[in-house]
């Protein structure tokens, strides 16, 4: 079985074991890819160099909106540039937009111009886009209209009529481990061909247990899912998933 990691972050402090043993049981368990995601201009850096260390961990770099708030116009601007120099990249992310905490009309704006900008770096660079959108995905599909790359959807939060705009549009929609127990996720596996599924863990978040942080090795349980609400074997559910992911990246 070969499976693919399409969003998590490696760099996270909050991982509970040695980066060499969770890279070790993802391969146990058949991940051949892991895409790690920067979160701004520090964490980006640390992408580069955990990429560097591991074959199977390809870096994405990008601005969460969280940390797009923070950043003045030339901060930004000075990000954009560096990313754009880092011509080996699998993508661009994470970057979105997030309305969670109910940004004021100031860090919307800077949202909003980190994501466009984010969007442009993403053209230059011919590569696709990592999409968070929590609390704000009609925002992003807005957004993402006046973009021609490559798509990815990350943990999509949104209504089944967005999901379906999502789809008419060729993008991809990747689903994490949590899709066991979430009831969101199975509808969104339903209605989705197979052709338009990737895989993630969200890694150290979105955990499927209690006790234990997530893990790029808990993919598998994604993929198991997927197959079982397909009424797929579970190897070939794999099979195409990966094929998505090297077709998408």
């Amino acid at each position: 079985m070969i499976l693919a990691d399409v969003h998590c972050h490696l760099a996270d402090e909050n991982f509970e074991k040695p980066m060499d043993e969770i890279i070790a049981s993802a391969e146990k368990e058949g991940v051949r890819a892991i895409v790690t995601h920067g979160l701004g201009p520090q964490d980006n850096k640390k992408q580069v160099e955990l990429a560097k260390r591991y074959g199977i961990v390809r870096p994405a770099l990008g601005l969460y909106p969280g940390e797009a708030e923070n950043l003045s116009p030339e901060d930004l601007k000075r990000e954009a540039d560096w990313i754009r120099s880092r011509k080996g990249i699998a993508a661009v992310g994470e970057i979105g937009l997030d309305k969670k905490e109910s940004p004021s009309d100031a860090a919307w704006k800077r949202q909003l111009a980190a994501f466009r900008e984010m969007l442009s770096v993403a053209e230059d660079l011919n590569r696709p886009v990592v999409v968070h959108s929590r609390k704000a995905e009609k925002d992003c599909l807005d957004e993402l209209k006046r973009f021609e790359g490559k798509v990815v959807m990350h943990c999509f939060g949104g209504s089944m009529k967005l999901l379906k705009e999502g789809l008419d549009r060729g993008y991809m929609f990747s689903v994490p481990p949590i899709v066991v127990y979430s009831t969101h996720f199975q509808e969104l596996v339903r209605r989705t061909d197979i052709s338009h599924l990737l895989t993630e863990t969200d890694a150290p978040y979105l955990s499927p247990f209690k006790d234990r942080m997530s893990e790029p090795a808990f993919v598998k349980l994604a993929v198991k899912k997927i197959a079982e609400l397909k009424g797929f074997e579970v190897v070939d559910t794999a099979n195409s998933i990966f094929q998505n992911f090297m077709r998408t990246f």
